[in-house]
């Protein structure tokens, strides 16, 4: 109980956007997801750490070739397209400020001030320093 209440205050300072139940609920229904890989793992005889490692890289690896696919969607100006390449991305790799900035953008171009506003926040929220990210909330 004391770990999952200062595990959701720490969520709910850096994922301020969202409601708190809503962060309660993904962070039971990560647990869960976890707790269940893990008993899999160690029932197959693997190692646990390496197993996480490789697929914390093969996902960094996917999320970055969606990337690629998602900036060269929109620079022909295919911008739904866009979006959903950096969507599928950042499902891989949720903690890349890069790809908020990017999906933001293509928002602000489809005229979806709202999501891009959002994204931008998640941006800066991400990664308080990066200049760029600092000019996509402010457009």
């Amino acid at each position: 109980n004391m770990w999952f209440t200062m595990t959701t205050h720490k969520m709910s300072e850096k994922f301020s956007v969202l409601p708190q139940p809503i962060l309660d609920a993904a962070l039971l229904f990560t647990l869960r997801q976890h707790t269940e890989h893990i008993r899999a793992l160690m029932f197959e005889g693997n190692d646990v750490k390496e197993s996480f490692q490789k697929t914390c890289q093969d996902g960094e690896i996917r999320s970055a070739v969606l990337k690629d696919k998602g900036n060269q969607f929109f620079n022909e100006g295919s911008f739904e397209s866009a979006i959903s390449n950096y969507q599928q991305a950042i499902l891989l790799n949720p903690f890349n400020h890069i790809l908020y900035s990017n999906r933001a953008f293509s928002y602000l171009k489809t005229g979806r001030l709202q999501l891009a506003l959002a994204d931008a926040k998640r941006c800066v929220i991400l990664c308080v320093d990066w200049e760029k990210g600092q000019y996509r909330y402010a457009q």
